[in-house]
């Protein structure tokens, strides 16, 4: 945050603050435990000022330190974590990993409609037909259509784009969260289509949660959760061990898993079946 910052506390839970900024932009102040993520700010005795933060107070930078109506949060010592830079890599599906995913069912609507685990009321037909729609826009000929069309000139499925944002349960909408993890995996084989996923979404950014839409646009820049990052080079490697999983189950109630579904999309070929 620059030291001339200033603006409003946007959103407070449990164990974490939004501050919105003059911009428009959003950091989030939490704990040391919390998962690393491109919005945000990590500090060492956040708690003890936790219960001074309400929605709504006004917040300025003075001296590296967040200054509120009842709280002061020093930065000097904030710890800020830069999402690596996504590796590019040729598409190699390796379907045989969707099986071991098998056992995953009921840590998310999106994934265990994704691998066939069950239907869910909570994410309907027309939800897993908008999934598949963006799975064959992805997987379409790298050649171009018949009217000329090149990967990088098609346009992303609208209406599919459309019925998933904000779609589901969440702060972050599983949707949301399943779009990120396309964007994601995109970004590291087939980087020539996120320019039309990114015009999709961005058109659309306003049907969600303001977190999800930051959260999204990132994702969209090829930043992310520190978990996301590790379980996209674990999708790469063909190596989604143990340890990606339990990671997974630290990411929101079903975010992680969401995000999994949505890179799955890209790196498995894997659509529902509808």
């Amino acid at each position: 945050m620059r030291r001339s910052a200033v603006g409003e506390v946007a959103f407070v839970f449990a164990r974490s603050a939004y501050l919105r900024t003059r911009e428009d932009a959003l950091v989030a102040l939490l704990p040391l435990d919390q998962d690393a993520g491109p919005l945000h700010l990590h500090l060492s005795g956040f708690e003890q000022n936790f219960g001074r933060i309400h929605q709504g107070d006004r917040w300025r930078v003075r001296n590296d330190i967040v200054e509120g109506p009842d709280f002061a949060i020093c930065l000097s010592a904030a710890s800020q974590w830069h999402a690596p830079p996504i590796r590019a890599c040729a598409q190699l599906p390796y379907p045989e990993l969707l099986q071991p995913l098998a056992t995953l069912s009921g840590r998310s609507d999106v994934l265990d409609t994704l691998i066939g685990n069950a239907d869910s009321p909570l994410w309907p037909a027309r939800l897993s037909a908008a999934m598949s729609a963006l799975g064959h826009w992805i997987h379409g000929s790298p050649t171009g259509s018949a009217g000329g069309e090149t990967p990088a000139t098609q346009p992303a499925p609208a209406c599919a784009v459309a019925a998933l944002i904000g779609a589901g349960r969440g702060l972050t909408p599983a949707g949301d969260d399943l779009l990120a993890g396309v964007a994601l995996a995109l970004r590291a084989l087939a980087p020539e289509r996120l320019g039309a996923l990114s015009g999709a979404v961005g058109s659309r950014l306003q049907f969600t949660h303001p977190i999800s839409a930051a959260l999204l646009r990132e994702a969209l820049e090829g930043r992310a959760s520190a978990t996301a990052h590790h379980v996209l080079d674990s999708l790469i490697d063909n190596d989604l061990t143990g340890h990606s999983i339990t990671r997974l189950h630290r990411a929101g109630a079903s975010s992680g898993f969401d995000m999994l579904a949505g890179m799955l999309l890209v790196t498995h070929k894997a659509t529902p079946a509808c």
